[in-house]
């Protein structure tokens, strides 16, 4: 998994970039996808721990001071849907 994210650090990133990807996982119906998925069967914890990783390893890269918000938002956000 590492490589994968070596090979897409020589991208360059935009600061625009983190906006998006912070609008986009921050929608409660994203969220909510990957927690059905989740539920489901469809996908497993394990899984799910590491697409949020990559997407916050590309985050950090774009935009290091808005990863520990989003972090927290997403764990609040998730916690309310287990309810």
């Amino acid at each position: 998994m590492w490589e994968f994210i070596i090979k897409k650090r020589r991208t360059t990133f935009r600061p625009e970039w983190a906006e998006r990807i912070i609008e986009r996982m921050t929608e409660p119906s994203w969220t909510m996808g990957w927690v059905q998925k989740i539920i489901r069967g469809h996908v497993t914890e394990e899984k799910y721990n590491m697409a949020m990783n990559t997407l916050f390893v590309k985050l950090h890269t774009s935009d290091p001071q808005s990863v520990i918000p989003t972090f927290h938002l997403l764990n609040h956000i998730r916690g309310t849907c287990w309810k």
